[in-house]
């Protein structure tokens, strides 16, 4: 785009995240990462974020990204306590209360006095209570996934009766609170259809996930014969639960009939189960600083997701570097890949052992796979195809430039 079209459709945009998107390490991080690196280039971008009691290293290119940014401590226990029993009384979803601040509401509110703002930004449910009361542009709320289809599959996952009531009840307050948050904001977007079903609410905006393809590049050559991938952060229920079901009953049913296989599982916090197992066929790592070189060491990657809301980054980044996938149809369903021609897809841990051997044995199906995930990725997921979309939803909301000009290049990271 010409500098002279880049001017034209200058926006001030204030960007609101529950987490500090550098490093982008989960997956809402990385989405804010990416979509504040793209709207920078052609916006005036303003930042606000909880720093969660960390400061931004000299590598942080975010300050030098956005026009300012502005950084507020995280709740410490006492005041998450105290938010948690508020939102209970109120009967808001709990996680609400995790977020309350008194410090990140007077940031917005001084941000939002001047009405400068052509149209903010607001990542995840919780944070919709800073802007609530208004910032002076129009509101667009990023809510990634629906968080009443995540704590309906968190009720599932739960054997305790006291930990399926909780989340039956954060379920339904999120359930209620997000359609109200889509009935009163400007916009709204997630990250696929199936998320946006869950909601049920008319005009959400589907603005999917992306991958780094440069970072993930395609790969072919020097990857190992019988070595199986899985990532992600381990912290999270529905990949603690995948890699104890990959490692505790997929594995053993390959080690049957390919005994030299090695399964990698790469992120932090693994299962101690996973992290401390005896058999020096399963690696866990943890966090390693460079995952596109592990990802492209392994032969194949297998993701028993049987539940999930979303998109899986995991395996947008596996299809991205060529890496061939063995996963369940719900994670088919939150990427629209072909099962056979883009990924192999199986329903029970005994189809996924099978699947898995099937495709360690043959190299051709190996090769069709890697192409077509790549092309998949290509096609619909790169970073600049899905902050390029919200743009375009930014500039129909807050219209081109009409809070004035942009401002100078100086740049600043405020505390609040």
């Amino acid at each position: 785009m010409a500098r002279e079209q880049e001017k034209g459709t200058m926006m001030q945009i204030l960007f609101v995240t529950g987490r500090y998107p550098f490093p982008p390490l989960k997956g809402d991080q990385l989405r804010a990462f990416h979509q504040i690196a793209f709207l920078a280039r052609r916006h005036a971008v303003t930042l606000v974020s909880f720093a969660e009691g960390k400061r931004t290293s000299g590598s942080d290119p975010l300050p030098e990204l956005c026009t300012r940014v502005v950084t507020v401590e995280a709740p410490g226990a006492v005041l998450k306590v105290s938010g948690v029993l508020a939102s209970f009384a109120r009967g808001e979803p709990l996680q609400n209360g995790l977020y309350r601040s008194a410090a990140m509401r007077r940031a917005c509110a001084r941000l939002g006095c001047g009405a400068r703002f052509d149209v903010a930004v607001v990542q995840l449910m919780r944070m919709f209570q800073y802007v609530e009361s208004g910032v002076g542009a129009p509101v667009v709320v990023d809510l990634v996934d629906s968080m009443g289809l995540n704590m309906s599959l968190r009720v599932k996952r739960t054997g305790s009766p006291w930990g399926r009531w909780f989340w039956r009840l954060e379920q339904r307050r999120s359930a209620a609170y997000e359609r109200r948050i889509c009935r009163v904001a400007a916009a709204s977007i997630v990250v696929s259809r199936r998320d946006r079903a869950a909601i049920g609410e008319d005009g959400i905006a589907v603005v999917p996930n992306g991958v780094a393809v440069d970072a993930f590049e395609y790969r072919r050559e020097g990857r190992a014969r019988g070595r199986i991938a899985f990532w992600g952060n381990l912290r999270y229920f529905s990949n603690r639960d995948a890699v104890l079901t990959l490692v505790g009953r997929i594995m053993p049913r390959i080690w049957v009939k390919r005994p030299d296989t090695i399964v990698d599982v790469i992120g932090p916090s693994p299962p101690r189960a996973v992290a401390h197992a005896r058999d020096a066929r399963v690696c866990a790592p943890g966090f390693v600083p460079d995952l596109p070189a592990r990802v492209g060491a392994a032969t194949i990657g297998v993701f028993p997701i049987w539940e999930a809301s979303g998109i899986q980054n995991k395996v947008l980044e596996a299809l991205s570097s060529g890496l061939p996938v063995v996963t369940t149809p719900a994670v088919l369903e939150g990427i629209g890949a072909r099962p056979g021609g883009d990924v192999l897809v199986a329903r029970t841990v005994e189809e996924m052992a099978d699947e898995a051997l099937r495709l360690l044995d043959d190299r051709r199906l190996q090769d069709s796979l890697a192409r077509n995930g790549r092309n998949l990725v290509e096609e619909r997921y790169t970073w600049e195809r899905s902050a390029g979309q919200l743009e375009q939803l930014l500039i129909r909301q807050g219209g081109a430039g009409s809070a004035g000009a942009a401002p100078s290049n100086q740049r600043q990271t405020d505390g609040a």
